[in-house]
């Protein structure tokens, strides 16, 4: 195993809980700031900005119950031209429904690896 360089490392990351519709950092590491940009989307900025915008983004939306229940499931995605050195923001949607829902998850989980 080599050396460990600051692109092997997590350069950020955080957990927002999200209770009536309101995004709250319940825990981050190099997190500025989030904000509610809408229904179902969140915006993270980062503290140390990565050296580009082409780091490594990790997301995921907490379900909004413990059974696995088709009303219950949530996905998240990086939002398509979100992605910048110092922020990026993330879509939670609910795929249950004909056409898919911009939904708040239970919390956000989100990460980023990369030149900083």
């Amino acid at each position: 195993m080599g050396a460990f360089k600051s692109d092997d490392l997590c350069g950020f990351w955080t957990k927002c809980t999200v209770s009536a519709g309101v995004p709250t950092n319940a825990a981050s590491f190099n997190v500025t700031s989030i904000t509610d940009t809408g229904p179902g989307i969140l915006t993270v900025t980062i503290g140390t900005d990565f050296a580009s915008a082409n780091w490594m983004c990790s997301c995921a939306a907490e379900m909004t119950a413990t059974t696995y229940a088709v009303a219950n499931a949530r996905r998240a995605n990086i939002r398509n031209g979100s992605q910048a050195a110092g922020s990026v923001a993330i879509d939670c949607t609910d795929n249950t429904a004909t056409t898919n829902l911009a939904v708040d998850p239970a919390a956000w989980h989100v990460s980023g690896f990369g030149v900083q």
